[in-house]
This record gives structure tokens, C-alpha cells and sequence, in this order.
């Protein structure tokens, strides 16, 4: 199987990458298996202070694998073990003791967006743009979003990027409070790395103590989110409107590379 997420150390720092630039780092349930394991694998690693989550590749991720996962369509258990293993990946990000910063080049797409929104420090390049196309095709937001998106941009923004349909720039994104810094495309992974770097110079206490406090004031109504967000969309899953929606954007797709939304 190839490697699609991969682990390494630099310093204090863990550096965590999608690895799967041939299909624009959209993901599969092989993908966000070795995802989680490899999250796992970060947290409980004593000698890292800090995380970084990249991507190697044009794009960050385009989302889901819809011609993977339409090629024989899932049935109702596969469907749960997948969003069961995409809520874990955000539980990983958000609910550990260590920051994270993120790095988001390219096209962040669906539930690329709610990796995002995961990281307590999200830098992105000048080129990135944020696309939520889930509400279009009948399906639901993951990894917290439906919390997330209003608790940080207020409801009314919230429900325009949900169902507006629209591509979102990321100075769009800064200016409404989801992302910390925008850079150049080019100095993207170098400034991600140096604030993670100046991060991992603090205490592993500190920065546990800080982490675990502020999120722990949300922490209960995040949870409920991605409880409800997984029965969402097994519920959606089965719909035959949806499989519709999905088999047309997939067939769609397959003359390409990308292979997601």
C-alpha cells in the first residue's frame, strides 16, 4: 500500500503530510486509516511539542474520493466506518495537548476545509481557496464544521459558505477570523515550519494547559457535532437522490486527475 500520510521529526516539531499529490491529496478510507494511525502515532510521541500538518503537492486535498468511493458504492457499515474514521482524524487534531499548525496550499475542498478549521494555528498561501460543495450534492459537513463555521464567522456567514456554493480566497478567509495568516504561495511551508518551531520552544505543560482550557470550553458541544454529523451523512449516504448526484459528479471527474470535490 502506498504511504499516504507520513511522520517525522524535526526538533521538537511533528511534521504530519498528505502524501497522494497523484489524486490531489483527495482522500479514501485506505488514506484516512493511515491518517489516523499516523496521528496517533504524533500524539503520543513524548518528543513532540507541536504538530504540522502539510501536504506535499499542488493542493492540499480536493476532499473526498468520489470515483473511489462511487466505483462500487458502500453500503450502510462502510459508510459508518468511514465517517467514524474522518471524525476520529479531527478528534486527534483538536482534543490532544499539543498544537497544531496547519499548512493549506491550492484547493482545500469539503472536509479539507473542517482539517482546517481543526488547527489551532492555520496558515495559508495567497493562492488557496476554501470550497464547500457538500450541500449541493445532498451530503453533510464533517469534522466539526457545523459547529466550527458558525462559532467562529457568526451563523449568517456560516450559512452563506454552506450553501452558497461559492469558491472562498484566503484573504476571505483571514479577514473573517478562520484562518491566522495568509502568505505567499511560495514561502507557505518555511513560515508554517518557523511558527511551529517558535511554538515547540515553549513548555509541553504550557502548551497542553492552554490547548486543553480553551477548547475545553467548547469541547462538549464539538463533540455532539461530530456525533451528529456521522448520522447525517450515513443517513444521506442511503438517499437514491444522493448516489445519483454523486455516480453523475464522479463520472464526471474520472476524465481527470482529481478525483474529488
Amino acid at each position: 500500500m502506498d504511504e499516504f500520510v507520513t511522520y517525522r521529526r524535526d526538533g521538537g516539531v511533528g511534521i504530519v503530510t498528505l502524501d497522494r499529490p497523484g489524486k490531489n491529496n483527495a482522500f479514501n478510507i485506505d488514506m484516512l486509516n493511515t491518517f489516523l494511525s499516523v496521528l496517533r502515532k504524533a500524539n503520543g510521541d513524548d518528543s513532540c511539542k507541536v504538530l504540522l500538518l502539510n501536504a506535499n503537492g499542488d493542493n492540499f486535498s480536493v476532499g473526498d474520493d468520489l470515483i473511489d468511493a462511487t466505483d462500487t458504492m458502500p453500503d450502510v457499515m462502510q459508510i459508518r466506518d468511514f465517517m467514524s474514521t474522518l471524525q476520529d482524524i479531527s478528534r486527534e487534531l483538536m482534543f490532544n495537548r499539543k498544537p497544531v499548525v496547519g499548512a493549506f496550499q491550492g484547493w482545500v475542498v469539503g472536509g479539507a476545509v473542517s482539517w482546517a478549521m481543526n488547527c489551532d494555528f492555520p496558515v495559508w498561501s495567497a493562492g488557496a481557496r476554501a470550497y464547500l460543495p457538500e450541500t449541493q450534492y445532498g451530503i453533510f459537513a464533517s469534522g466539526g464544521l457545523s459547529f466550527l463555521l458558525p462559532h467562529r464567522a457568526g451563523h449568517l456567514l456560516a450559512m452563506e459558505m454552506f450553501f452558497s456554493g461559492k469558491k472562498y480566497a484566503a484573504d476571505f478567509m483571514r479577514e473573517n477570523g478562520l484562518v491566522i495568516r495568509v502568505v505567499s504561495d511560495d514561502s507557505l511551508q518555511a513560515e508554517a515550519f518557523a511558527l511551529a518551531s517558535r511554538l515547540s520552544e515553549f513548555s509541553a505543560a504550557s502548551l497542553g494547559d492552554y490547548k486543553e482550557a480553551i477548547v475545553g470550553s467548547y469541547r462538549d458541544r464539538l463533540e455532539k457535532a461530530l456525533q451528529n454529523e456521522c448520522l447525517h451523512c450515513v443517513i444521506a449516504s442511503q438517499n437514491s437522490a444522493v448516489k445519483e448526484n454523486l455516480y453523475s459528479l464522479a463520472r464526471t471527474l474520472s476524465g481527470d486527475s482529481e478525483g474529488g470535490l
